[in-house]
C-alpha cells in the first residue's frame, strides 16, 4: 500500500497483546508483559505505522477524566500543604516549595528569536493518550496502561471518534460496559486514521467484542485512495 498522505509506501507493523488477568496491575506477571510490550513495539522500522491491537484488560477512561483526576491530585495536595503550614508555620511552605534554578537565566523569547526560521515545520500530533470520547472510568490498571502509554507516546484510537457504544466486555455479575480492549496507535499517526471503535460481534470464542480501525491508504497501481 502507499500513504495517501505522501505517496510514498507504507509498512504497517501490527502486534496483539494479552495483559494479565490479575486485578492487581504491579506484579511481575504485569511486569513482564510490559517490559515484552516495549520491547515488541521497539522493533517497528521507521516509518511504518504502528497498530497495537490489545486485550488489555485496563480502562483508560477519557481525557476529562484525566483532567478531573489531576484536578483532584493538586486539590489534595493544597490541602496536605495547607495543613502542614497550619501546624509548622510558613517554614513547612518553604521546604515543599521547589528551589529556584541557579545559573543564569534563560530569555526564551530572545532565544526563540536568534533560531534560523528556515526549517520545515513539525507535524501537527496530539498530545494525549486518550481522546474526549469512551467511558468516563480509569481503573488502576488502566492508570499503568496510561503510564505506558505516555512513556511511548502512544494513543487509545477510539476514544477520538464518537459513538454509540464504546464497551469491548460486559461484567456478567453488573451487567456493567467496560472499554478494556484498545488499539494503541502512534500520536503522531493519528490523523492517518479515519474511524475506530467496538464492533457488534463478538471474537471467536470470547466474550469481548471485536475492536476495528480504519487506516487511510492508496493501493499501489490504482491510484485512489482506499481505507483499510
Amino acid at each position: 500500500v502507499v500513504d495517501s498522505l505522501t505517496g510514498s509506501r507504507l509498512g504497517v507493523f501490527l502486534v496483539s497483546a494479552q495483559a494479565p488477568s490479575s486485578k492487581d496491575p504491579h506484579t511481575e506477571e504485569w511486569d513482564a508483559f510490559y517490559a515484552a510490550l516495549a520491547t515488541a513495539i521497539s522493533r517497528k522500522q521507521p516509518g511504518d505505522v504502528l497498530v497495537l491491537g490489545a486485550s488489555a484488560n485496563a480502562a483508560v477512561g477519557t481525557s476529562s477524566t484525566r483532567e478531573r483526576e489531576a484536578a483532584a491530585r493538586e486539590a489534595r495536595q493544597e490541602a496536605a500543604v495547607a495543613r502542614l503550614v497550619a501546624k509548622y508555620g510558613d517554614d513547612a511552605r518553604v521546604e515543599l516549595e521547589p528551589p529556584e534554578p541557579s545559573g543564569p537565566s534563560l530569555d526564551l523569547a530572545a532565544t526563540l528569536d536568534s533560531q534560523p526560521t528556515n526549517f520545515p515545520p513539525l507535524p501537527s500530533a496530539p498530545t494525549r493518550c486518550v481522546g474526549p470520547f469512551g467511558i468516563d472510568y480509569i481503573s488502576p490498571s488502566g492508570r499503568r496502561l496510561l503510564g505506558f502509554m505516555d512513556t511511548h507516546e502512544l494513543a487509545s484510537l477510539a476514544t477520538f471518534y464518537p459513538k454509540k457504544h464504546y464497551a469491548t466486555w460486559i461484567d456478567p455479575r453488573s451487567s456493567n460496559g467496560h472499554m478494556n480492549d484498545h488499539i494503541l496507535i502512534s500520536r503522531v499517526d493519528l490523523t492517518r486514521f479515519s474511524d475506530c471503535g467496538s464492533r457488534p460481534c463478538m471474537l471467536f470464542e470470547s466474550d469481548h467484542h471485536l475492536v476495528g480501525c480504519k487506516l487511510r491508504v492508496t493501493e499501489l497501481g490504482a491510484g485512489e485512495a482506499a481505507e483499510v
